[in-house]
């Protein structure tokens, strides 16, 4: 603790930063408040804590900010060994950038801002989704040279939004299992933690709602049947 400077409150975006300052490795190091601004008699005093995730400020701070705008969720998705066609998958996600070569998962973040589905988690779901008679489809796009955003069928396209989807509601599930938890003498850092779940659980729903590739869906069946015809 630090008398004066830990009782300041804090905002995302505040009127006061802080450093810590020593003239010399002889004396001793002090701590200075900057302030953003002219201050009036009575007015709040906010520690301007920058532009930090949840995960940076409860894990620097022991504290998070609720609804943070800064905030981004780091989708951590394991691949399946007993898939057959695990090593071709495995392969398609090392060419396009999405895993590494030794990692047995992927790990993708999803600002709070996103309005769309990132290009990297859709064409991880899209790869997860192939199936063997989609294989020739699949790599004739890539060499077709055509972007993440393109879609590889209609189909592939429907079983990759589902994987999507089960992707956000396995999150929300492992989100409820912690907080249905009840702790009889909870500590602070406890408390921290409960807080800092129930912020990632409303970053993932106000991510997921933003998601909905409906309409997406929807316009590439009608395609596909015009096409048919």
């Amino acid at each position: 603790m630090i008398p004066g400077h830990d009782f300041v409150n804090g905002n995302q975006v505040g009127n006061v930063s802080s450093f810590l300052k020593h003239e010399s490795l002889e004396l001793d190091r002090y701590l200075v408040l900057n302030a953003g601004g002219q201050f009036r008699e009575g007015d709040e005093i906010l520690m301007d804590y920058g532009q930090r995730s949840s995960a940076d400020m409860l894990s620097s701070n022991g504290f998070v900010v609720e609804k943070n705008v800064y905030d981004i969720y780091k989708f951590r998705l394991i691949l399946d060994k007993q898939d057959q066609m695990f090593k071709f998958k495995k392969l398609q996600l090392i060419n396009k950038g999405i895993i590494d070569k030794n990692a047995g998962f992927v790990e993708i973040n999803v600002p709070s801002d996103a309005s769309i589905v990132p290009a990297e988690l859709l064409e991880f779901a899209r790869i997860q989704a192939l199936q063997r008679n989609e294989v020739r489809q699949y790599l004739q796009r890539n060499i077709d040279g055509k972007s993440l955003n393109e879609p590889v069928s209609p189909e592939n396209e429907k079983r990759a939004d589902e994987l999507l989807n089960a992707f956000f509601h396995n999150e929300l599930q492992s989100f409820e299992e912690i907080l249905d938890q009840r702790f009889d003498q909870p500590t602070p850092m406890i408390t921290s933690f409960i807080a800092f779940v129930q912020t990632q659980q409303h970053l993932v729903k106000t991510i997921h709602s933003k998601l909905d590739r409906s309409e997406v869906l929807k316009e590439l069946l009608i395609e596909a049947k015009e096409e048919e015809a």
